[in-house]
């Protein structure tokens, strides 16, 4: 699918104080293929940039990376964001999991240990808490801040709130999580945002008509600071399926329930190939109202159909 070109604008500072001051090294706007994003840049060390990703249409902040001082110039900035890891870009940005708990705990064989137990979601935002299910406590679900903090981060940030499937295993900041870290991240249905015709983005929630709670493929990880530690998740993304395709040209590695235990227990080798797009026909979406656009919008009202249920792919290209 191709999106609308959109812009982008980009800030680069030369300390996190010249940031809050206001004060830039300079300003400029390059316009990026299918990426609703603008980019803050700043320097947190004498060798890397820091990069946080604001998606235009929810507003809400994203991922984060990290480029070395030496890539980024003003000669090269355009080439270098087109070369920014696509995690920056935002593929899986909205999650739900309102399933009662007791259905939850019944479909995963698993108990909530969360501290601060559960509460169903209608509008999960990365910076948010995901209850996931990981290899090292397959019976437990437990509740994990949603963005993998790079493990060298001097302090806590939002993180990187998915991972492209394929290349995960050739980042140096996943490489720990992709090793030995899976996990199952539950989820009611997730939300993308399609542009008809260059317009406005319009918001679909895609679930599974069969099972009132999936799960998609997830990696965690534990970012470790002086004197705190934070649980943290990612959630994998893979090329779209014929549903998804008409919408996105990304979505999240589903996995079919068979998968699950195999997901958890499997080597790297044997999970990378479960990283596909998701075979089975029962996923549907329907376009709902931009109140999902609001994270502070938390409430059953987010997952009304707009107007009338659009099932499949017929009926998003006609």
């Amino acid at each position: 699918m191709s999106m609308g070109a959109i812009w982008a604008s980009v800030l680069v500072v030369h300390s996190p104080d010249t940031l809050r001051r206001g004060a830039s090294a300079f300003q400029e706007s390059h316009e990026i293929d299918g990426s609703p994003i603008s980019v803050v840049v700043f320097v947190r060390t004498i060798d890397y940039f820091r990069c946080r990703s604001v998606n235009q249409h929810t507003g809400s902040s994203g991922a984060v990376c990290w480029l070395r001082t030496s890539a980024l110039t003003r000669s090269s900035c355009a080439t270098t964001l087109k070369m920014l890891p696509s995690e920056l870009l935002g593929m899986c940005g909205r999650n739900s999991l309102f399933i009662d708990q007791a259905d939850l705990e019944a479909r995963f064989d698993a108990e909530v240990v969360a501290d601060g137990g559960y509460t169903p979601r209608y509008n999960i935002a990365p910076g948010d808490d995901l209850h996931i299910i990981t290899n090292e406590a397959s019976d437990e679900i437990d509740a994990y801040h949603w963005g993998l903090i790079p493990f060298w981060a001097d302090e806590p940030e939002e993180g990187i709130i998915n991972a492209r499937s394929e290349t995960a295993d050739e980042k140096r900041v996943f490489e720990r999580a992709w090793e030995s870290r899976p996990c199952l991240v539950p989820s009611s249905g997730f939300y993308e945002w399609k542009s008809p015709n260059g317009g406005s983005k319009q918001p679909y929630r895609i679930y599974r008509e069969d099972d009132p709670a999936f799960a998609m493929a997830g990696l965690w990880d534990v970012w470790e600071g002086d004197d705190e530690r934070i649980s943290c998740v990612t959630i994998l993304t893979t090329e779209p399926n014929d549903l998804m395709n008409s919408i996105h040209d990304r979505m999240p590695v589903v996995l079919p329930q068979d998968a699950e235990s195999d997901w958890l227990a499997a080597d790297p080798d044997t999970r990378k190939e479960l990283c596909q797009p998701y075979p089975k026909d029962d996923l549907d979406a329907y376009e709902i109202s931009t109140r999902v656009n609001n994270p502070g919008n938390d409430d059953p009202q987010v997952i009304e159909p707009l107007d009338h249920e659009q099932s499949g792919l017929g009926e998003f290209s006609s």
